[in-house]
């Protein structure tokens, strides 16, 4: 999950870093469709990457809650307060692991 602004780049990282043979990044940009056929493809032996954005995430996270073995949050310092919707969604979403990333102390 990151700002809609990096999701693209994330995947551009992923395959220079990995290439597509071991891991491909398949970006969902907000439509439900998308995030479906994502959780069609989970259910497979393939390791599969969704990068999405925390407003799709937030949008979408009751089709992606239990299909998910690794969350990455990108820019983890929109999480301080725990008022916020994102927040209570993260804090909500049943997952095996969670890394927050962020260049800003919390």
């Amino acid at each position: 999950m990151a700002p809609l602004s990096v999701v693209q780049n994330w995947a551009n990282e992923v395959k220079k870093w990995l290439g597509k043979i071991k891991l491909d990044p398949i970006v969902a940009m907000g439509k439900k469709e998308d995030v479906q056929k994502v959780c069609k493809m989970f259910s497979n032996n393939f390791y599969r990457l969704l990068l999405i954005s925390y407003e799709s995430f937030m949008t979408y996270s009751s089709i992606l809650n239990n299909n998910c073995d690794l969350l990455i949050l990108d820019e983890g310092h929109r999480l301080k307060n725990d008022k916020i919707k994102t927040y209570t969604v993260f804090n909500e979403f049943s997952c095996k692991r969670r890394i927050i990333l962020s260049g800003t102390p919390l």
